[in-house]
């Protein structure tokens, strides 16, 4: 993923004109050093003992080795689903484009490598852009799918605490149960959304600094995109409806942790 960073920023040239290709470009740097930071992120912290390994070493602790409720695993596998599904589909359209799109094919190609249009053969670029679309749509989504099990899953443990204190007050507004409990308790979950930050906080940031102005160049693209092919056209309200989706699963996944 790194060394994909480094090619994608090897493709621009000097005096290269502000074209479809060069806008396609910047938006596929962009995500590459999105998917990049993701990955990476991921990697640091499953062998790091503050990352994964401490979150569920306390999950444990705390939830007295209670894995995932029957919600949180189907939810798991939806999103393990969704995410194939997404892969799949955005790799099928790349091959669909490169094979019966002559007019695409030169605009990605260029993507891909310097000048890849112009080479006599080509098979290799289409091979390495059907790769990296795999990659790439895997490296975006798994992340993210992880995070929102993760998240609701300990917001459903918030949920329990809730529920389990406001069934210990009486009618009459006193607590009977003992208080301590269920603020160490509540401190024990809040130590996990304190892990899950550490590990996520890198994510999100790159997320939101990668998929704003992704989401403007889309807009421009798709703007000026209307006469040359609608095949084109529709990549770009794939793309806005992918980075729209994208954003709002962190945002509310987020702000629903928090109320909790």
């Amino acid at each position: 993923m790194i060394v994909n960073v480094l090619r994608s920023v090897s493709i621009f040239y000097v005096g290269e004109g502000y074209e479809h290709q060069f806008f396609q470009k910047v938006m596929f740097l962009i995500w590459s050093a999105e998917c990049t930071v993701k990955v990476v992120v991921l990697f640091i912290y499953c062998y790091r003992q503050d990352g994964f390994p401490e979150y569920f070493t306390t999950w444990n602790e705390i939830c007295h080795g209670v894995g995932l409720d029957k919600f949180c695993k189907s939810l798991l596998t939806k999103t393990i689903v969704a995410t194939w599904i997404f892969i799949i589909g955005n790799s099928v359209v790349f091959t669909l484009v490169l094979i019966y799109v002559p007019v695409l094919e030169n605009i990605f190609l260029e993507v891909i490598w310097r000048h890849g249009n112009l080479y006599e053969t080509k098979l290799q670029f289409k091979i390495m852009l059907g790769g990296l679309a795999i990659f790439m749509s895997s490296s975006s989504f798994f992340p993210i799918a992880l995070y929102t099990v993760l998240s609701i899953a300990l917001g459903l443990q918030f949920q329990k605490l809730t529920k389990e204190l406001s069934s210990e007050i009486s009618k009459e507004g006193h607590l009977e149960g003992n208080l301590e409990d269920f603020r160490l308790r509540h401190e024990d979950l809040c130590s996990l959304v304190d892990i899950l930050n550490r590990i996520y906080m890198s994510i999100i940031a790159a997320a939101y600094a990668a998929n704003i102005p992704m989401f403007c160049i889309v807009m421009y693209t798709l703007i000026h995109s209307i006469g040359i092919h609608v095949s084109l056209l529709l990549i770009n309200l794939f793309w806005l409806t992918f980075m729209l989706l994208h954003l709002l699963i962190i945002s509310s996944v987020a702000a629903w942790l928090t109320a909790q």
